[in-house]
C-alpha cells in the first residue's frame, strides 16, 4: 500500500475507532486507512512505513504512550514534518496544549457521525496538497 495516501488513525477506545471508520467511510474518494491503538504502535508504524502517511489523526487519551507524548516525539523529526497532525479529543481544553506541541489541527470527538464526517472532511481539504 502506498502509505502516502494512507490515513493513520490512532485511536484506543473501539468505540470511537467504529465513529470515525464510520465518518470516513461517508466521505467521497478518501484514501485507505490504518489503525493503530496507542503513540507506541503509531511510531513504529510510521518508522516502518516507506512512506509517510496523507495524515494523521490521533487520539490525545490513550494507554502505553498518549497522544501527546507521541505529538512531542513526531514534532522533532524532520521527515514528520510535512504531515499533519490533527489530534483528537472530547475535552477542547486541550486544543491549545496540542497546538503548541506541534499538531496541525484539533477535532472535537463528537457522538455523531455526521458531525465527525464534516470535520474529518474540512480537514482532508484543507491538508490536500499536502503530503
Amino acid at each position: 500500500m502506498n502509505s502516502s495516501q494512507t490515513i493513520l488513525l490512532v485511536e484506543d477506545d473501539p468505540d470511537d475507532q467504529n465513529l470515525f471508520i464510520s465518518a470516513l467511510r461517508g466521505i467521497k474518494n478518501t484514501p485507505a486507512f490504518e489503525l493503530v491503538t496507542n503513540g507506541k504502535e503509531a511510531i513504529e508504524w510510521l518508522y516502518r512505513a516507506l512512506l509517510p502517511p496523507r495524515i494523521v489523526f490521533l487520539d490525545i487519551h490513550m494507554p502505553v504512550m498518549s497522544g501527546m507524548e507521541c505529538l512531542l516525539i513526531l514534532a522533532k523529526d524532520p521527515w514528520m514534518n510535512t504531515v499533519p497532525i490533527i489530534m483528537l479529543s472530547a475535552d477542547v481544553g486541550h486544543r491549545e496544549k496540542a497546538r503548541i506541541a506541534g499538531a496541525n489541527g484539533f477535532i472535537k470527538k463528537s457522538c455523531s457521525v455526521a458531525v465527525l464526517r464534516e470535520e474529518i472532511a474540512h480537514i482532508l481539504f484543507k491538508f490536500n496538497g499536502r503530503s
